[in-house]
């Protein structure tokens, strides 16, 4: 039974990584007046068409990353490592919170709970390549070139586009290439 489960963690991260951009796409075509450059992604879920789906995806998305970290974690015996082990699971918790809390239930609630996952995902994403250094130099040299990307594009992005969906489709679009790779590293290393 506890094989099962290590396997459900060690593939929740391509699952996430396959299925969340496709069900994204799916709200983003039923919402027509949605404008990247001007909205924010949870502005994406903001219709009769798309609310229910954007929301499911999310509180998915929040799912199958908790379930991801823990078996990264598990897979290099990080648990003990506080940073490494609170920071994504907070991260996961709250995006699947963000999930529930709609913008239309609660904007203000929402709102943090998004600003609150990039800043706990960043911070995590600049300490787990330090901690899997000592175990795996290559897979922690590359994570770190991920997070690198990921900090350095998304500030970028930020500052050129502000609060909208671009700075915030670039960082799932790096979350989810730190996904793929992760998914290679725990399945076959």
């Amino acid at each position: 039974m506890l094989d099962i489960f290590i396997e459900i963690l060690q593939y929740s991260g391509l699952i996430g990584a396959i299925l969340v951009p496709i069900l994204f796409t799916i709200c983003w075509r039923r919402n027509k007046n949605f404008k990247f450059s001007k909205q924010t992604l949870c502005s994406c879920g903001g219709t009769k068409e798309s609310g229910k789906l954007f929301v499911f995806s999310l509180t998915l998305f929040g799912i199958f990353q908790g379930l991801f970290v823990i078996g990264i974690l598990y897979k290099f015996s990080l648990f003990d490592n506080l940073w490494v082990s609170v920071l994504p699971v907070t991260a996961s918790l709250f995006t699947f919170l963000a999930g529930l809390i709609s913008v239309k239930v609660n904007r203000k609630a929402h709102d943090v709970l998004g600003y609150c996952v990039f800043a706990l995902l960043i911070v995590w994403s600049l300490i787990l390549p330090w901690s899997l250094i000592g175990i795996n130099y290559l897979v922690g040299l590359i994570s770190l070139i991920i997070s690198i990307v990921l900090v350095v594009g998304t500030g970028i992005l930020f500052f050129i586009y502000g609060g909208c969906a671009i700075p915030e489709i670039f960082f799932l679009g790096i979350v989810i290439v730190w996904n793929l790779f992760f998914s290679y590293v725990v399945n076959f290393l």
